[in-house]
């Protein structure tokens, strides 16, 4: 009864949204103006270099950091970006990407991107940075200070000290004479500009030192005064050129004055917004995701700290079938289902101090409060129809261009095969590489005839000895003299029976099958494996063949798709365009912050394929 009481503080705070938000810092990616040329064209679409550079520099890319070879990975990943579109191309004329979980992906990439251009437009561009704004800065970084922080008990004690060390010959002893009457040492700090309380910067570099300010009202302190101790050069501004310096202070300013802009947009959307939770689908949601991370503990922590990301929330999606079109919020507009909930809460970093279930119900109902709050905002961009706008089309456009590529890659991979026999043919040639070296014994029956095989295998199967019947009927005259009985023989010999016979169980009668010889029926009498220790066995030998196998038929097979695209759609690419652009040698993975909270990865991922390029420029007929 406890724990029911202690659980529904937090779901009933789902109900009500509270304007109170913190603004993350906006990702800004400033710089000189993008190349517009072309280095590759799709069908009826340019890529241009903007469009090569978002994604390549944005992700890490193999090979990226090797300078010898850095015109060529610049090649490679330009063909792989191709391929991408290709596919993408041929994904919507199949109707790819139109399925539950596409348009899911796509609802929550739109309202994401949308919400983003709505705070560029709304906040962003209306942060201005004046020259004064820039100068009071400037001055600012240029010091470092060290501040004692004076408790009050009242603004009038406090407006006393300073009329009496106004007053003294010695400020010094009077201000010492006060000290646990009209003030109490409360903190000393040391404050270098750009921290998050403005108002205790405001004030601190107000002061000359040994100076004391007026009375103020801090969060962290409540009333109190500062006292400048001392003021000391940073060390980190003497280092800097003056450009540097500026550009440092300004997006300190943007960060301030976005803050700002952003509260009071916040604010306005959500004045009279207002939800309500289903709470038995928010105790089915938490539930889930507690018993998810608990049952994993370890590998849900990271530096003490537990997280609940996009795979959970996905297993939880997988779990919940007609649930997930239930409404789990009930909100101005219409409500937002239990599936739209767990396809936004992926782009919050849910994050837990501990496993305890009332924090994680709390800190899970805090997350589902900011899905709701960004959902509002989302519906704010979507009427004033920045869905539309070029850079949301954009955005959402490279994400499901990606989505749907990858959606036919994966068709297309799911037609690979591999056969016993390719496996055995490579074991064959290169059974030393694997140390894994198989030796059987079987009692056979070789026929040429198919007809003669079939009724010697039902004459076994009715109880006639095997060993009587081989040295009859069987072609394989030395075996048959011993009633069929090889001996032991390596599996790679006598073509594909020793491969057949080394997958059998002891006992099984196995025909008749086809081989070079004839026809073949069999029964496994014994098998033998040789192997050094530090190698595997035999049956893992061939799940590693089978997997090297399918990766490498799945990169023919792909090459040969996209080769194929490329011919149908029509492929340009300009290496020399591609040279003139200038690129960086950083692999890394990037991260973009939306506007208004949360964040995503910069751009997908593109997949590694230029393989494509030789498919493509194979002719279609080859003249004899």
């Amino acid at each position: 009864m406890i724990l029911k009481k202690s659980l529904s503080k937090y779901i009933a705070g789902v109900f009500i949204l509270s304007v109170a938000w913190t603004l993350p810092a906006a990702a800004q990616l400033i710089g000189a103006p993008l190349p517009q040329d072309t280095v590759a064209v799709v069908g009826k679409e340019i890529l241009t270099a903007t469009d090569f550079l978002e994604r390549f520099e944005l992700m890490p890319w193999p090979q990226k950091e090797n300078r010898s070879r850095h015109e060529y990975t610049k090649l490679e990943f330009l063909q792989s970006l191709v391929a991408e579109k290709l596919l993408s191309y041929e994904a919507a004329e199949k109707g790819i990407g139109t399925d539950t979980a596409s348009s899911l992906t796509k609802y929550s990439t739109e309202r994401l991107f949308s919400r983003d251009e709505l705070y560029k437009r709304e906040v962003a561009e209306k942060a201005r940075i004046t020259q004064d704004d820039i100068v009071t800065a400037l001055e600012r970084y240029a010091y470092d200070l060290r501040i004692s922080v004076l408790a009050l008990i009242s603004r009038s004690e406090g407006d006393l000290l300073l009329k009496k060390i106004a007053a003294s010959r010695n400020r010094d002893s009077t201000f010492a004479f006060f000290r646990d009457s009209l003030y109490a040492p409360l903190d000393t700090i040391a404050l270098r500009y750009g921290g998050d309380d403005l108002l205790l910067e405001d004030a601190a570099y107000a002061l000359a030192v040994k100076q004391l300010s007026k009375p103020i009202e801090l969060p962290k302190y409540g009333l109190v005064v500062l006292r400048l101790e001392k003021k000391v050069l940073n060390n980190d501004y003497s280092k800097m050129s003056r450009p540097d310096q500026v550009t440092h202070v300004q997006k300190i300013i943007r960060g301030r004055k976005e803050g700002v802009l952003a509260n009071s947009y916040f604010a306005s959307v959500m004045l009279k917004a207002r939800a309500e939770a289903d709470t038995g689908l928010f105790r089915v949601l938490a539930d889930s995701a507690y018993v998810i991370m608990t049952a994993d503990s370890l590998g849900h922590k990271k530096k003490n700290i537990y997280f609940l990301g996009p795979a959970d929330l996905q297993r939880i999606r997988d779990h919940s079938g007609p649930l997930l079109q239930r409404s789990f919020v009930s909100m101005q507009g219409g409500p937002m289902t239990f599936a739209q909930l767990l396809e936004n809460l992926q782009y919050n970093q849910i994050a837990f101090p501990s496993l305890e279930k009332p924090v994680v119900y709390g800190i899970l109902n805090n997350n589902i409060k900011t899905v709701v709050q960004n959902e509002y905002l989302a519906r704010e961009a979507l009427k004033k129809n920045l869905q539309q706008s070029k850079q949301v089309r954009h955005d959402v456009g490279v994400w499901s261009g990606n989505r749907n590529a990858h959606l036919l890659m994966q068709q297309v991979l799911d037609t690979v095969k591999v056969s016993e026999r390719e496996i055995l043919d490579y074991y064959k040639h290169n059974a030393e590489l694997f140390g894994a070296r198989v030796e059987v014994n079987v009692c056979e029956i070789l026929t040429d005839s198919l007809e003669l095989a079939q009724n010697l295998r039902k004459r076994v199967l009715a109880g006639e000895s095997m060993a009587s019947l081989a040295k009859k009927y069987s072609e394989r005259k030395e075996w048959a003299a011993r009633g069929g009985e090889s001996g032991y023989f390596p599996i790679t010999e006598h073509g594909d029976l020793g491969y057949y016979a080394s997958s059998a169980d002891s006992g099984q009668l196995i025909g008749p099958l086809k081989m070079r010889e004839g026809f073949s029926l069999f029964t496994l009498l014994g098998k033998h494996e040789y192997r050094d220790s530090s190698k595997q066995s035999f049956e893992l030998v061939t799940k590693q063949i089978e997997t090297k196998l399918r990766r490498e038929k799945s990169i023919r097979a792909l090459d040969r798709y996209v080769g194929g695209l490329a011919k149908k759609y029509g492929v340009s690419m300009n290496e020399a365009a591609l040279r003139r652009v200038q690129t960086t040698l950083n692999s890394m993975f990037t991260w973009r912050n939306i506007g208004f909270g949360g964040r995503i990865i910069a751009v997908p991922p593109v997949a590694p394929q230029s393989g494509w390029v030789q498919e493509w420029k194979r002719p279609s007929e080859i003249n004899q």
